[in-house]
């Protein structure tokens, strides 16, 4: 059986992390559009093609050597996981109040 942590996680654009990062730490809304894995970008009517979306980024978290951006979608109106080496972010200088998330289970009582 192999560890997760053995696999190599695609690389990581430095300015995308960078970007996302900063646009979380100050709570600036992002606009988002989805990669592909080779770093391309479908156009409409290709498969795997999203729209642009705007998100309040929450905070990043890094799991077997991928980040991830947790972060509301302004349009769906829904929580988010999203990859942050499939994401082309740009930055807006468009200010949010932190939300709460949602509700997860208490931690089990010993």
């Amino acid at each position: 059986m192999h560890n997760h942590w053995e696999f190599l996680a695609p690389p990581i654009d430095p300015s995308a992390l960078t970007t996302v990062g900063t646009a979380t730490r100050h709570r600036h809304v992002l606009v988002v559009e989805t990669l592909r894995a080779d770093g391309s970008r479908p156009s409409p009517g290709e498969d795997g093609f999203l729209p642009v979306r705007r998100v309040e980024p929450h905070h990043l978290v890094v799991r077997a050597g991928r980040w991830y951006l947790v972060a509301y979608d302004l349009e769906n109106r829904q929580w988010r996981v999203l990859r942050v080496d499939r994401l082309r972010p740009r930055p807006t200088t468009q200010c949010f109040s932190p939300r709460e998330l949602p509700a997860t289970a208490s931690p089990a009582s010993s």
